[in-house]
């Protein structure tokens, strides 16, 4: 009997479909699931000038309760460098503090014993530049810096909101040491 075309493709056909089903019926090799790789720590680099910074002297006796950061820790110290200091301390509208200056807000717990985030600007060729650092002086690598210069743009002087200043009955300002907020 002739072999017709047809009939080799049909056995082709069904030599392949008995060797898929045997390929089927055949379990697979159970292995084992890698774990998966833990992601790579988040390097938290300290900031050289911490230690320097921390030391300088508070531009006021006790802690301010803070008004312009959402933070856990409510109220903060001012620290300035002293070429920074005096200018900080009688800032008004049209104060410019020179290249160099830092200034940073160390959040607190109003008893001191809990401390919050740090705020730093450092001032270099005219402009300002924003740090956030943890307790203790590491940066934040998430931190939302642009929020930071945006808001400040609105400050009152060279990008800086000053010390609260009470006010008198007359409505006009007081000295810093009657201050009761810091933002």
């Amino acid at each position: 009997m002739p072999v017709s075309r047809h009939s080799f493709r049909f056995r082709g056909f069904s030599w392949l479909c008995w060797a898929g089903l045997a390929a089927c019926s055949t379990p697979a090799p159970i292995t084992a699931t890698p774990a998966r790789a833990a992601p790579p720590a988040v390097t938290r680099l300290s900031w050289p000038r911490f230690a320097e910074v921390a030391a300088w002297p508070a531009v006021t006796d006790t802690a301010l309760p803070n008004q312009g950061h959402d933070v856990a820790v409510g109220f903060a110290r001012v620290h300035t460098n002293p070429e920074a200091r005096d200018t900080y301390m009688g800032l008004v509208q049209d104060s410019v503090l020179p290249d160099g200056s830092v200034v940073a807000l160390f959040h607190e717990s109003a008893d001191g014993a809990t401390r919050g985030p740090v705020y730093v600007m450092e001032k270099a060729a005219g402009r300002w530049h924003y740090l956030v650092l943890d307790a203790e002086g590491h940066e934040e690598p998430t931190a939302k810096l642009d929020t930071c210069a945006g808001c400040h743009a609105d400050a009152t002087a060279d990008q800086l909101f000053g010390l609260p200043r009470r006010r008198r009955p007359d409505s006009s300002p007081t000295s810093p040491a009657g201050a009761r907020s810091v933002e």
